[in-house]
């Protein structure tokens, strides 16, 4: 039994290998404002922020370069926003109702959603073959798992192209199928009061008849410091089926160990009383050696996944 972590550097990773222009990749940690905000200021919560760290702002200025100068001075990063934001959203004034729910969507799901359609999808609806992605996920079967960070379903398609079947966790998992965690949410994913479903992974824009309640995008989990899973029941249902799972060997593909990940850093060292070992994929040489503290287990890294291939 072996379990794949996967990260946003796979998706880059699969991004370089196709000759995406970069300006297509999905966003990274250390990229997530600029990418995702192209097109977006996310009001109020930036400007409370930015007051909120001493920022005067000025009149004719865009709060979101104020914020990527204070990102670029090491004063200020994506989590830390997310995370006030957080905290402030059910306080907001009664004409911001929905501000936050207006975030997850147009901050977030929108234009990641809009990237991985110009990066990987032909005329808006196929996706491209997805090579890297594919050779990866063809060495994992029914008795592994697939955990993926990533709102993007690159990792989906992949399996669908290697016509693996695969089901979503928390649902009952057939014996011949992969089963698939995103406790991060997926861009594929419907919401409303009653719960989650996740729909074709080729459909990162879901659309619902008049009068439909559920909403795309809107019960992501964004990147936010100090969460914990028990915040949110979604990826608690998700994580419930994982948690317990004690794997031969765990393989972590592009993924950075981020602050915010203290939850499943929990569940990572739970995993690893079992393991024997971690194999990292990461080209930055000092992933592999943060992972290996993290989790207490030793670390064979890998600078590429053909690399990790290569030795299978």
């Amino acid at each position: 039994m072996r379990h794949l972590v996967v990260g946003a550097g796979a998706s880059v990773a699969q991004a370089s290998e196709l000759g995406v222009p970069k300006e297509f990749w999905p966003p990274t940690m250390a990229n997530f404002a600029r990418k995702t905000w192209a097109n977006y200021a996310p009001w109020p919560f930036l400007q409370a922020f930015l007051q909120y760290k001493g920022v005067t702002l000025a009149a004719d200025s865009d709060p979101r370069e104020d914020f990527y100068v204070l990102e670029q001075n090491g004063n200020a990063n994506i989590e830390q926003f997310i995370e006030f934001a957080w905290s402030i959203k059910d306080n907001l004034p009664s004409e911001w109702h929905g501000a936050w729910n207006g975030f997850m969507r147009f901050g977030i799901g929108d234009p990641i959603a809009l990237l991985i359609n110009q990066g990987f999808q032909k005329h808006g609806i196929d996706f491209v073959d997805l090579p890297v992605t594919r050779r990866m996920l063809s060495r994992f079967t029914s008795d592994d798992l697939i955990l993926s960070l990533n709102y993007d379903t690159l990792v989906e398609i992949g399996l669908q192209q290697n016509e693996t079947n695969f089901t979503y966790l928390p649902n009952v998992t057939p014996a011949m199928n992969i089963p698939v965690c995103k406790p991060h949410g997926s861009l594929n994913m419907a919401f409303d009061e009653n719960g989650f479903s996740f729909g074709d992974p080729r459909n990162l824009f879901p659309l619902f008849q008049t009068g439909d309640p559920r909403l795309p995008y809107v019960g992501l989990i964004p990147p936010r410091l100090n969460k914990t899973y028990e915040q949110t029941p979604m990826a608690r249902k998700m994580l419930l089926p994982v948690e317990s799972r004690a794997p031969q060997s765990i393989v972590m593909w592009g993924i950075g160990m981020t602050e915010s990940d203290i939850d499943l850093n929990e569940i990572y060292r739970g995993w690893a009383k079992k393991a024997e070992f971690v194999d990292v994929i990461n080209p930055d040489p000092k992933v592999a050696p943060l992972i290996e503290t993290v989790i207490g287990l030793p670390v064979r890294r890998f600078a590429a996944a053909d690399e990790w291939l290569q030795q299978e």
